[in-house]
């Protein structure tokens, strides 16, 4: 059973990676415990986790504040999260279930629903359903250690709004991707996911890197305030 911290840390969590709470944004014990009618204990034991995965900052005279990302950084979580996914998405065209292969085209088509829709509302919509399709492919390959490393890199709240900055030529070539991913699998092909996955990630790499004019002067308020 989820215990209150658990809730907490989880709800948070989500709110960072959904962009809710940018980087900067100060976060109290007090503000938390009044937000979920909650003791400041199983706060306290939740913004600990936060920061020890990275979420958070606790600066001695600022408090704790959501963790920002440098470019430098971010460039390097990109590659980690290219070697990862593209290991795991090998193994999964090994070892994954038919159900799987069902779950993947199931959720492709509900990214699909409304074409390369590049529109605030629509690429709210697609984010869970983009990290549950690349959810499902580390799951399926049936390497927990490789998973929990892939975490701490797709976890970034820059890395999950890569949704947001495509336009609709690079929207549609992520959905091909997906595709062919969904194919390679199917196929049991080993090297042909590893290579997909490969080409996917840095593709998103690029857009990002493409756009940094939009992220960057928030990258650079953070560091002059931190």
């Amino acid at each position: 059973m989820e215990t209150v911290a658990q809730k907490i840390y989880q709800e948070i969590k989500e709110k960072i990676i959904d962009g809710v709470y940018s980087p900067g944004v100060r976060i109290t014990e007090q503000g938390i415990a009044a937000t979920y009618n909650s003791s400041r204990t199983p706060v306290r034991e939740a913004l600990r986790g936060l920061a020890a995965d990275g979420f958070l900052i606790v600066k001695p005279n600022s408090g704790t504040v959501v963790r920002g990302w440098r470019e430098d950084e971010i460039i390097e979580l990109f590659t980690l999260r290219s070697m990862l996914e593209s290991e795991l998405a090998g193994l999964a065209a090994v070892n994954i279930s038919t159900q799987d292969i069902q779950k993947l085209v199931a959720i492709q088509n509900e990214i699909e629903l409304k074409g390369a829709d590049t529109s605030l509302e629509n690429t709210l919509r697609i984010s869970p359903l983009n990290r549950d399709f690349h959810q499902t492919i580390a799951l399926a390959a049936n390497s927990q250690r490789l998973v929990d490393l892939l975490q701490h890199t797709i976890e970034v709240p820059i890395v999950q709004h890569t949704f947001r900055r495509y336009n609709a030529i690079e929207m549609a070539r992520s959905f091909g991707h997906h595709r062919e991913l969904i194919d390679a699998l199917d196929s049991r092909d080993e090297s042909w996911a590893k290579s997909v996955m490969n080409s996917h990630i840095r593709n998103a790499k690029r857009v990002l890197l493409a756009t940094k004019e939009k992220w960057a002067p928030q990258l650079e308020q953070f560091r002059a305030t931190h």
